[in-house]
């Protein structure tokens, strides 16, 4: 176990957890257990080093990786540097204001693969690339991936944000108006909208101080965490 202090900070990777089950994130963010690397967590970074390197004109050929959705790719590149946004990190407070990544005040935390801004529609895409098949819903990803898009921008009218399934050709596309995000006042100060939605997710994720397992069997057959699997929890389902 660590001995540095937990300093609690929103993602949409520890929320995920979070909601699966709050054992494991304990383990994880706040006893630092370790995990186990995998080939498919390896393969995933590496596409994603791939995509990167090819969006910004660093490596000049499209990797494999990229075939399905070549057009897609080739025109992220050509979009000018001060409209795009690659692997993009954007930590905030708990105002929304941005500070450092790693800042004790950070409270917020957001990361796009790329994020493409388009002023003469006040309008916003962002893309999350993704390996392996679609896997349950993408509600809470694409509306925790619009936050920042919203909060950057202040006459921003409209998001979309596009996961792209670069195993098997699937993309998913979901589009969030401005009274969407904030209520139909539009006004950011306004604890409305998908904005106080996940204002308030975001409280009820840090009061919680029991960390209860929630025993399923799919999320404990791959849990590294698993008595099972010589881990600490007990709570695991045959």
């Amino acid at each position: 176990m660590s001995g540095k202090p937990f300093n609690f900070a929103f993602s949409y990777s520890r929320w995920s957890l979070w909601e699966r089950c709050p054992a494991a994130f304990k383990y994880k963010n706040i006893d630092k257990l370790p995990e186990p690397a995998s080939p498919a967590m390896q393969r995933g970074r590496d596409i994603h080093k791939e995509a990167e390197e090819f969006v910004l004109g660093t490596r000049r050929d499209l990797p494999a990786s990229l075939a399905r959705f070549k057009t897609l790719a080739e025109g992220l590149r050509a979009v000018p540097a001060g409209l795009i946004k690659v692997e993009a990190q954007m930590a905030f407070d708990r105002d929304q204001r941005p500070v450092s990544w790693f800042g004790a005040n950070a409270y917020w935390r957001f990361i796009w693969d790329v994020g493409v801004r388009d002023p003469d529609r006040n309008h916003f895409d962002a893309v999350d690339w993704k390996t392996g098949k679609p896997y349950g819903s993408y509600d809470a990803q694409m509306q925790i991936f619009a936050l920042p898009a919203f909060w950057t921008v202040p006459d921003l009218q409209t998001f979309t944000g596009h996961l792209i399934y670069l195993d098997n050709g699937d993309a998913v596309s979901v589009t969030y108006t401005r009274a969407q995000m904030f209520g139909p006042t539009c006004d950011p100060a306004a604890n409305d909208g998908l904005q106080g939605l996940w204002r308030s997710n975001v409280a009820m994720m840090e009061a919680d101080q029991a960390y209860r397992p929630k025993p399923s069997r799919d999320a404990c057959r791959f849990c590294h965490f698993s008595a099972k699997k010589g881990g600490p929890c007990q709570e695991g389902v045959s």
